[in-house]
């Protein structure tokens, strides 16, 4: 992708984010925040990253929708990967997986 993709990625999620109000769906924030944190991910901006996937986890648990919080964890262990804390990253993944068995 080039750089202006990924602009062009965020201002949408940024302009759902902007727009959503509580008549709307939670899933639809979700992957709002979802997107904005594999954008800032792809970008190395892992503190961003981390903030949106968190912010979409405390919503997918408030709302029960787990397979979004399984993408959501597994995604904070990738940017644990990136930024070498495998410890971590290895918790996540674990518990993604575990989630993603109990869904399916």
């Amino acid at each position: 992708f080039e750089l202006k993709e990924f602009d062009k990625a965020e201002s949408y999620f940024r302009a759902v984010l902007d727009d959503w109000n509580e008549s709307l769906s939670a899933t639809i924030k979700a992957a709002a925040l979802h997107g904005l944190g594999k954008v800032s991910l792809d970008l190395g901006r892992y503190e961003n990253a981390t903030t949106f996937f968190n912010e979409a986890i405390l919503l997918s648990k408030k709302h029960q929708l787990d397979r979004h919080l399984a993408e959501n964890i597994f995604l904070l262990g990738c940017v644990k990967m990136r930024t070498a804390e495998f410890r971590d990253a290895h918790s996540f993944y674990v518990e993604a997986e575990s989630m993603s068995q109990r869904i399916e």
